[in-house]
């Protein structure tokens, strides 16, 4: 039996009276708390656990769980579980609705309802939670599709992968390739499956939901900082922006902001915005690896791009934005993670090594930024970052202007 040892206990003591303390002020003061609530009850977990729990929970507990998840989107039986109101049903009628082997089913449910992603009413009954509920959403359970069938795998190859280099870090799509034997790099191989690139697109959407976007109040001064624009000048032109849903949240959150709005992607993102789904936005294509054609514009934004890209290619695109800057009034907007240089966030650590292990690049630092920038003649004139957002907004000008 294990027994936690004096600086544990106290340990644990002193994240339950946090927990006590944050409780009381939950539902006042929003976001911020709950996120510290939910660091805490899971320090509070990481103290008290023995060793071997945290390994069985790592080894067999969460593997069994996203793919009993996986499996369960593919039969539909979360669904199935919210039907009729989401009146509680045994593992027969529920495989009877799925088509799918009673026993299976009924394995699938005890795990399920061990990891807390449905209710066991009674034995061998089972309820829907707010969790299983949101997995009927497209939004949310292609986010596990995409996770599942395009990161995972790179994440379980990458210790072989490293064994094989001397434990190089990679930087490229070495990983990705060596994982799922294909000659194709994520963002093509994404572009041979249409369904995974609805998966992907999906995920995209969903990871930005419910978060504080740069536009927001009290995230980032747009009306300050994006001033002196004439009706017929550019104020913002997305780069890479994809289907140009950072723009169209823009032009909706500041319809009175003067300026054209001009949004940037490869073809084949372009081609896919059917006509009148972004008015008041202009969509063009454009490679950003190639010279900038808008010229002195207020603003050029970049979202959850350069992430994508090591530092050598990061320069690249970069540099080409740099030569359409218009001194003293251009200034470039990056919407990326800035990784903490202590208590970094769990969710951009995680994604930095997901950006490692599918595309050899990173979440950056600020000092990583700050010497990234600098690098090609820039400089960051500020760093922004809404309540309760991961995310941040950095803003850079040419160096001569800061």
């Amino acid at each position: 039996m294990f027994s936690p040892a004096a600086e544990q206990v106290d340990r644990a003591s002193l994240l339950i009276k946090d927990l006590s303390s944050l409780q009381t002020s939950l539902l006042e003061t929003g976001d911020s708390t709950r996120q510290e609530m939910i660091a805490k009850a899971r320090a509070l977990i990481s103290t008290l656990e023995a060793p071997m729990e945290s390994i069985l929970w790592m080894g067999w507990a969460e593997p069994a769980r996203t793919a009993t998840i996986r499996i369960s989107i593919d039969i539909g039986l979360f669904e199935k579980l919210a039907a009729d109101d989401g009146k509680a049903k045994n593992s027969q009628q529920l495989a009877d609705a799925t088509k799918t082997d009673s026993a299976l089913i009924g394995r699938m449910l005890k795990h399920l309802a061990s990891m807390f992603i449905i209710r066991e009413t009674l034995q061998d009954t089972y309820a829907p939670t707010a969790l299983s509920n949101a997995l009927t959403d497209q939004i949310f359970y292609d986010g596990v599709i995409f996770t599942f069938d395009a990161q995972l795998p790179s994440h379980a190859r990458l210790p072989a992968y490293l064994r094989s280099t001397n434990h190089i870090i990679p930087t490229d799509d070495s990983v990705f390739k060596y994982s799922h034997k294909s000659e194709l790099g994520i963002f093509e191989w994404i572009a041979a499956d249409p369904r995974m690139q609805t998966a992907f697109q999906n995920h995209m959407a969903g990871y930005s939901m419910g978060r504080p976007h740069w536009m927001d109040d009290g995230f980032y001064p747009v009306t300050e900082r994006l001033r002196g624009v004439g009706e017929g000048e550019v104020l913002i032109v997305d780069v890479g922006g994809a289907t140009g849903h950072d723009l169209a949240e823009f032009h909706d959150k500041a319809p009175t902001m003067s300026g054209r709005l001009i949004l940037q992607d490869q073809a084949q993102a372009i081609s896919s915005i059917q006509e009148g789904d972004r008015p008041g936005i202009e969509c063009t294509v454009h490679d950003f690896f190639t010279p900038q054609p808008v010229r002195g514009a207020k603003a050029y934004y970049m979202h959850s791009v350069l992430h994508d890209w090591s530092d050598d290619n990061a320069r690249k695109i970069l540099t080409q934005l740099k030569e359409a800057l218009k001194p003293e009034h251009s200034k470039i907007l990056i919407n990326e993670n800035v990784v903490g240089d202590r208590d970094a966030d769990w969710k951009i650590t995680s994604l930095d090594w997901t950006m490692m292990v599918c595309l050899g690049s990173c979440e950056r630092t600020e000092t990583q930024w700050r010497d990234l920038v600098g690098s090609v003649g820039l400089k960051i004139s500020g760093i922004w970052k809404g309540e309760g957002a991961t995310e941040s907004l950095i803003e850079v000008v040419l160096a001569d202007d800061a």
